[in-house]
């Protein structure tokens, strides 16, 4: 148990934020099983205190069951007073319900957009430090009524050659102008101007989608909200932007970004927390040569792709290469075997849409790196279904919190 409270927030609230409904005829959803007939293991058991978007107070019990021999994530909601484990049943309502998965679009001031304040940058060792969580955490995939939220354009199929599972392949030159599928990915680069490691650039992975008849960027929310800087002002990396098919197109064009729309529960709990760390980011120009992937609200299914820029080791920083993987299964749920490192964040998983031959829709990214049964692998954020609020407050059909960056 000392552990887990070692690691507060990050991986307490990972475990809060799974959302166990309570059991059916107790208030809560229908289907599942009963929690009131599982053994809560309480010296599994965490109490953490979180606050919701109009700055109310919730206490949450978050850990594991073993239900039927499965390891089962729990959040109960309970009072100040009680302890946990709870008794016999999981009462009070889903975290993620608590944290209503709004979005906060952050529009990035004119000045900002464009390679200004770091000029003189260099390239950082490492993308981005690796946030220490607990690997046994099991990952619960909140399903959502499949809906298709923008069709893939001007792209083609493809289908890979077969490769080891796992392995990352590099997108040739000859693949990439034989095969328009590529062309949406690509690198996204910031710089950290005035926190912990001024002047260096970061790298990470996005690629393009329709929003309406704009076009923006999918990518991780880790990579464009700068959290070892919360209690400071800049929030944010500067000279945010997007190179598509770096090191594969003709030229390195830049579009820079304007605004950056994140769950809010991504805001709350911090990138501890991988199952909300996803980001729309809208742009000052389009990419109208890159158009573009599509886009659905669930997890995706099999055969896939997995596309990134990876470039800690043993990829190289100082190699512009795109890289592939085909998704063949899941390990776990959102969980693929993936050698692909930092620098990837944000890169696309691209697969069909359920069973009916469609290709291309972008149903789930690259968020963080770990190790499964000693295997490499990736997740992606399991809570994939609030990508469609960050798309609706873009296409300007949900209200969201509008939040205007200030200049110093």
């Amino acid at each position: 148990m000392k552990k887990l409270f070692l690691i507060l927030p990050l991986a307490a609230l990972l475990f809060a934020t799974q959302g166990w409904a309570p059991p059916p005829g107790k208030g809560g959803a229908t289907g599942g099983p009963d929690i009131s007939k599982c053994d809560l293991k309480p010296k599994d058991q965490t109490k953490l205190k979180l606050k919701d978007k109009s700055g109310k107070i919730h206490y949450i019990c978050t850990g594991v069951a073993i239900c039927g021999g499965k390891a089962t994530p729990v959040s109960c909601k309970v009072s100040e007073r009680e302890s946990c484990p709870t008794a016999k049943v999981c009462i009070g309502s889903p975290v993620h319900n608590i944290l209503k998965d709004s979005p906060i679009k952050y529009n990035i001031p004119k000045a900002y957009q464009s390679i200004k304040f770091c000029k003189d940058a260099k390239q950082s060792l490492e993308p981005f430090p690796d946030i220490k969580r607990e690997e046994f955490i099991p990952i619960t995939v909140v399903e959502a009524q499949p809906k298709i939220l923008s069709a893939p354009s001007g792209i083609n199929n493809y289908t890979p050659p077969k490769h080891e599972l796992g392995k990352a392949q590099e997108v040739t030159s000859s693949v990439y102008k034989a095969n328009t599928f590529f062309k949406p990915a690509g690198k996204l680069k910031m710089c950290e101007k005035f926190n912990f490691e001024p002047n260096e650039w970061h790298d990470c992975s996005a690629s393009v989608i329709k929003i309406g008849k704009k076009m923006a960027l999918v990518t991780a929310a880790h990579c464009v909200f700068n959290y070892r800087a919360e209690k400071k002002p800049y929030l944010f990396y500067y000279d945010l932007h997007f190179i598509p098919g770096l090191g594969l197109e003709s030229s390195e064009k830049k579009f820079f970004v304007t605004s950056i729309i994140i769950p809010w529960g991504f805001r709350q709990l911090g990138p501890g927390y991988h199952n909300y760390d996803i980001a729309i980011l809208e742009l000052a120009q389009e990419p109208r040569e890159n158009c573009c992937f599509g886009l659905i609200n669930t997890a995706m299914t099999t055969p896939g792709i997995q596309i990134g820029y990876p470039v800690a080791p043993p990829f190289s920083d100082k190699e512009k290469k795109m890289y592939y993987l085909s998704i063949e299964k899941f390990l776990e749920e959102s969980v693929i075997p993936s050698d692909m490192t930092q620098g990837s964040s944000g890169g696309p998983w691209v697969g069909n849409f359920q069973k009916k031959g469609n290709y291309g829709y972008i149903s789930g990214i690259n968020s963080r790196k770990s190790e499964l049964d000693k295997k490499k692998v990736m997740r992606s954020p399991g809570r994939w279904d609030v990508i469609e609020n960050l798309f609706l407050c873009s296409k300007g059909e949900m209200d969201c919190e509008i939040i205007n960056l200030p200049t110093k």
